[in-house]
């Protein structure tokens, strides 16, 4: 084309060329990202799911918490209405003598919002389901592990000397289900009037009142974050 001076055609057809050039590498670039946008839309999907699986194997953990904390409290009530109205002694009170001491800690599992963090949790847009999500795994969850620390700390160090002079056996069990009725007392009658062993169930009955306070506000949280999760989770499939 340059010999026989057609210089315009030389250069539209050059022209031409670079231009499917570049529409081949701007169409392939735009199909690299997408596929890494889908990548990321699939594992973002994958770790809300995740998010909500771990959340409701937990509920029934918080929920338990509370309940085996109010069967407690009921102990240390019932003790108490026997010690003060001077009723008899029979066998059913060493399961309640023991359940009086035991409390409930609410521990979730944190390996999925671990995973959500290392992602990064800017991916959810919706500022209130990522601030309750923060919230919900450092600030009450940790409260609530500061709440059995104490608890452990007032057992074995106020609690358990005076029980071990009152009773035939102080051992609590490692899994609070499985109760055995051991704490017979060595002398009920003297019991009654032992007014240092009515101060630790008075005592038991606020701080598992206390704890339970804080566990159903971790349960509200749970909930919300739990709706807030299955929202976006909708508009994820729905895209």
């Amino acid at each position: 084309m340059i010999k026989e001076n057609k210089v315009s055609k030389y250069l539209l057809y050059a022209i031409g060329e670079i231009a499917l050039v570049m529409i081949g590498i701007l169409l392939a670039l735009q199909v690299n990202n997408w596929n890494e946008a889908q990548k990321s839309r699939a594992l973002e999907l994958n770790i809300l799911k995740d998010l909500h699986r771990t959340l409701n194997t937990n509920f029934d953990l918080v929920n338990r918490g509370i309940s085996g904390n109010e069967s407690a409290i009921r102990s240390c009530e019932l003790i108490l209405v026997y010690l003060n109205e001077n009723r008899p002694y029979n066998d059913s009170l060493n399961y309640h003598f023991e359940n009086s001491h035991l409390w409930w800690k609410t521990t979730l599992t944190n390996s999925a919002y671990q995973r959500a963090k290392e992602h990064g949790l800017n991916f959810i847009k919706d500022d209130g389901l990522r601030n309750n999500l923060n919230s919900l795994y450092n600030l009450l969850l940790g409260f609530g592990e500061k709440l059995n620390e104490r608890e452990e700390l007032y057992y074995y160090h106020t609690a358990s000397p005076i029980l071990t002079q009152i009773f035939e056996s102080t051992e609590i069990p490692l899994d609070n289900t499985q109760i055995k009725g051991n704490f017979a007392p060595l002398d009920y009658k003297k019991l009654k009037s032992n007014e240092a062993y009515k101060t630790l169930l008075r005592t038991s009955i606020g701080n598992k009142k206390k704890m339970n306070t804080w566990i159903k506000n971790i349960l509200r949280v749970m909930k919300e974050v739990d709706e807030g999760l299955m929202q976006v989770i909708d508009t994820y499939q729905d895209i």
